[in-house]
């Protein structure tokens, strides 16, 4: 179904098993990794205190909330609720094969465009007497030459707004990145992810 469309990848109940070592804030696994280690997640196993969670890292090596002194043992995570890892809006448009009739391609405002382009040449062709037009499905009357260049310049602005944003010269574009973030966890109004 064409339209807008908002959506978010959301990590949820994410568990790990495996053997670890902990010196200071630093926990490194050994072996037997099974599950996913994620960001947030709550850290157990024998001599860990409750609360303890996993601040960052990747692979082996992690680092923990709280400085602890344990070796090689067997260890387990888990990251209770959600977390939304990545958000956005998408537009689907109209699939063509079910129009009935022909496609207009333009959008709203290139079509406005257009209809304002042409109204202002078919007013000066008549020397001003023809006021009358329909732009985009409605009828509109001018007083003058002014209020046509006017819509005109109005719609090509938007015009070029939607050029911008179509190739990524607007923050309101959906962006989508798949490195590690620098901090902090992704969300609209975070920008310190590396998005491209």
């Amino acid at each position: 179904m064409p339209g807008r469309y908002w959506w978010q990848a959301v990590l949820a109940g994410l568990t790990a098993g495996f053997t670890a070592s902990i010196s200071g804030t630093a926990l490194t696994i050994s072996g037997g990794l099974t599950g996913t280690v994620a960001q947030g997640a709550t850290l157990a196993g024998a001599g860990i205190p409750n609360g303890v969670t996993i601040i960052s890292g990747s692979g082996d090596s992690w680092e923990i909330s709280q400085s602890l002194s344990i070796g090689s043992e067997a260890m387990t995570t888990a990251l209770a609720g959600r977390i939304v890892a990545f958000e956005g809006e998408s537009v689907v448009e109209q699939d063509f094969a079910s129009l009935s009739g022909s496609y207009d391609g333009r959008s709203y405002w290139q079509q406005i465009l257009d209809a304002a382009t042409q109204a202002l040449l078919q007013w000066q062709s008549s020397g001003g007497r023809l006021k009358s037009y329909t732009i985009a499905g409605r009828s509109m009357t001018f007083q003058d030459d002014k209020e046509i260049i006017a819509l005109e310049n109005l719609a090509r602005s938007r015009v070029e707004a939607e050029r911008q944003a179509a190739s990524g010269g607007d923050r309101r574009n959906i962006r989508i990145g798949f490195n590690r973030p620098t901090a902090g966890l992704p969300s609209s109004n975070n920008m310190n992810w590396p998005w491209w």
